[in-house]
């Protein structure tokens, strides 16, 4: 019934002959697929077979893209100017997995939407991989999402892989994009949320390690900088790299959480070899 639902909603819109015509189409389609999946999903069936998830899934995945595609081109059927229509993209992709942890009580109806969301957000790293500022900010908005994600999850926290993945993605190819002068600018913020969101989740949930909890924040707020600092070890960003390690060892011993020593003693032993000698 679903998926004849959703060819029959298909037939009747019209071939994409004008600018308003693709996008409706799409958000037609995707609106079924949508009512499908929720539907599926509150279904009384057996979850334990299966079956239920491997139905609803590729419903709310087809109804996530679908909605994110068609929005992303809004902007064109609306003759609007976007200055970087990969980054518009990735911003929407983002709200739409935070927005995710909202439909925690229908596991397989989330991971169908994040599952659409991820694929789109592929789509802007693979379209923007020959401009690197464009590709930096991309991965950056991609791996603070991921990240909240994984860490408000109390189930799988699969997202933390694509958190790491895109983090680091970003951290190689900000070097290369921006002026060294404000690298920081863009990594900083990003990182101080992402620790305030840490500790959040360690207040309210016990049992989460800081090894989870504050490793994505550690991890974007000194590894941007390692490549910049190793090429200037004696320069002013050098300093203040090793005095905010200097602080992060020391608050993590004073607290005794692992991951603020290991990313503290890590990121200081590297400034003091760079100064040293050849590293």
């Amino acid at each position: 019934a679903p998926t004849a639902l959703i060819l029959f909603v298909a037939a009747l819109v019209p071939a994409p002959e004008s600018g308003w015509a693709l996008p409706l189409s799409v958000y037609a389609v995707s609106a079924c697929a949508g009512l499908s999946a929720w539907w599926l999903s509150t279904r009384s069936g057996d979850r334990e077979s299966g079956s239920q998830w491997l139905v609803t899934i590729p419903f709310a995945a087809l109804s996530s893209w679908g909605a994110l595609f068609a929005t992303w081109h809004m902007p064109e059927t609306l003759k609007l100017d976007i200055a970087s229509p990969y980054i518009y993209l990735t911003a929407m992709v983002a709200g739409v997995l935070l927005a995710s942890l909202m439909l925690k009580s229908l596991p397989e109806l989330r991971v169908g939407t994040e599952l659409g969301a991820s694929l789109l957000g592929v789509l802007a790293l693979a379209a923007t991989l020959e401009t690197a500022a464009t590709f930096a900010l991309v991965a950056l908005l991609l791996a603070a999402a991921t990240a909240v994600v994984a860490l408000v999850d109390s189930g799988p926290r699969w997202q933390g892989v694509s958190a790491l993945v895109s983090g680091f993605s970003a951290s190689v190819a900000q070097p290369l994009a921006w002026d060294t002068d404000v690298v920081e600018a863009y990594t900083a913020p990003l990182a101080l949320i992402l620790l305030i969101i840490g500790l959040v989740v360690m207040r309210n949930h016990e049992e989460v390690r800081t090894t989870l909890a504050l490793s994505p924040g550690l991890v974007l707020g000194f590894v941007p900088s390692l490549f910049l600092v190793l090429d200037q070890p004696a320069s002013m960003r050098a300093l203040y790299w090793g005095s905010a390690a200097v602080i992060v060892l020391a608050a993590g011993i004073y607290v005794r959480w692992l991951a603020p020593v290991i990313a503290g003693s890590l990121a200081l032993m590297t400034v003091l070899m760079a100064n040293l000698g050849p590293l």
